[in-house]
Order: C-alpha cells, then sequence, then structure tokens
C-alpha cells in the first residue's frame, strides 16, 4: 500500500500539470500511455503463445494519435483503415504462423488502446475542455482509491468473483459515495456543474469506469496473466492503471457530443 500511495503523490501532480499545459504536452503523455500500454499488452498475448504484430499496431495508433490532435473529423476512420491494411498484411507476408485468432487480438488493441485515449485529445480542445479533462481524472482517481480503501477494510460481498476476486459489492459503492463526493467539493470551487449534475456524472463516471477496470482483468484472466507490467510501483502497468480511464473517456466524450449537438446544458 506505501508504495501505491507514494506513487500517486508523485504521479497525480504531473499528470495534472499536462492536462493544464494541454496542447503538444498533454498529446505527448497520451501517446506515451498509448505506447507503453500497447507493449504491455503485446507482452502479456505473447505470454499466451500469440502473435502481436507491433509495428503495424504502433503505426496505426499514432496515426490516430496525430491526427486526433491536428483535429481531422476523420481520425478515427484513417487509423482504422491503417490498421486494417497493415495487420492483413503482415498476416498474408507470414502465413501461416499467424492465425485469425492473433489477427482479432491485434485488432483488439488498436481498439482498446488506440481509438479510447485519443479522445481526451478531443475533448481537451472543447470549451471548458481542460476542466472537464480534470473532472474526469478526479472522478476516475476517487473512484478508484474509494473502491480500493473501502472494499479492502468492509468488503464482504463479491462483485465479480470470476474475474476479480478482490473487488466486493461494498468497493464498489464505495467508489461511487467517494466519487461525488469528490466531484462535489471540487465543483464549490470551480462551479463548473449544478451540484444536482454532480451526483447523476459522479455515479456514471464510477460505474462505467470500474466497468473498465474488470474489462481489463477479464483481459488478463484470458491471457493468463496477473498484472499488464510493473512501471507504477503498488499499481502494476499503465493498462493497470488507466483502465477505467480507457472506458471512460470514449464513453463521457460520445454524452458530452451529443448534448453539444443538441443545445442541451449538461
Amino acid at each position: 500500500m506505501k508504495a501505491r500511495i507514494i506513487t500517486a503523490l508523485i504521479g497525480a501532480p504531473i499528470l495534472l500539470l499536462l492536462v493544464f499545459l494541454g496542447g503538444i504536452p498533454f498529446t505527448v503523455l497520451i501517446g506515451i500511455l498509448v505506447i507503453i500500454g500497447t507493449l504491455e499488452y503485446g507482452r502479456m498475448i505473447r505470454h499466451k503463445n500469440h502473435q502481436f504484430m507491433t509495428a503495424a499496431v504502433l503505426i496505426s495508433q499514432m496515426i490516430m494519435l496525430i491526427t486526433r490532435y491536428l483535429q481531422w473529423n476523420s481520425w478515427a476512420s484513417i487509423g482504422l483503415m491503417t490498421a486494417f491494411i497493415l495487420i492483413f498484411m503482415q498476416a498474408i507476408i507470414c502465413y501461416p504462423k499467424i492465425e485469425l485468432t492473433d489477427i482479432g487480438l491485434n485488432f483488439f488493441a488498436v481498439i482498446y488502446i488506440g481509438w479510447t485515449l485519443p479522445h481526451l485529445i478531443a475533448m481537451i480542445h472543447w470549451p471548458q475542455g481542460t476542466l472537464i479533462v480534470l473532472y474526469l481524472f478526479l472522478a476516475i482517481w476517487s473512484s478508484d482509491s474509494g473502491a480500493y480503501f473501502i472494499g479492502r477494510f468492509l468488503g464482504k460481498h463479491p462483485l465479480a468473483p470470476q474475474l476479480s476476486p478482490k473487488k466486493t459489492i461494498e468497493g464498489a459503492l464505495g467508489g461511487i459515495i467517494t466519487t461525488v463526493v469528490v466531484l462535489e467539493i471540487v465543483n464549490c470551487i470551480i462551479k463548473l456543474f449544478q451540484w444536482q449534475e454532480i451526483i447523476l456524472i459522479g455515479v456514471v463516471l464510477s460505474i462505467i469506469g470500474q466497468l473498465g477496470d474488470l474489462v481489463e482483468s477479464m483481459v488478463k484472466r484470458f491471457l493468463d496473466v496477473k498484472d499488464s507490467g510493473n512501471i507504477l510501483p503498488g499499481h502494476g502497468g499503465i493498462l493497470d492503471r488507466f483502465d477505467s480511464l480507457i472506458m471512460t473517456a470514449p464513453f463521457i466524450y460520445y454524452v458530452i457530443a451529443v448534448f453539444i449537438l443538441l443545445d442541451i446544458h449538461i
């Protein structure tokens, strides 16, 4: 637990600084997360004796990042088209070494890591985008921390024993409550939303974030690994630490995009 707390105390201020800097520094941060997360994923699927097409996956992900930073509307389609071509090209060249399962696992990496996280770059360009990304990070951190500590001390009823035996219903509820409380406190200072809206935002983000945590647990179970990596002491790898963000980033992006399109105040 000590290593977990120290890592959070060092990493959180650096990440928040990059959020407020935005632009190239924030894009570079997301690029680093995508690259390290992809390499972690590649290590995991190789552990299960699957083939990982590192160059093809990384090139398509970098194209999505760059075109997203340049605010091209078709950024996702361009990246997915690149992945489609490069992955199948390598599969044909290496046939029959690369099987259909390998192709699917490589496409999953493009979607799971390369498509999800660049939505943060899109959000930070919106009016009040920096604050929206700030709220998102605070929601994820408070949800993870609340679920971890409350589950550790008060948890009795398993939430998803087949996927993550240590997660409990009490921890999940604690994560939701902690998220709402933290966001309400922050919102009293920033005043970006109404207090009723914060309750809805906090509950939904916490639930989606915990779903993302379970998704990553499912991936690790399938690939028979305990952690995605060990780059973050007390937390594991990048995918272990940012699994909630992977799920919530595109979710909140499209929810807000719909409200903007319909001219509805959130």
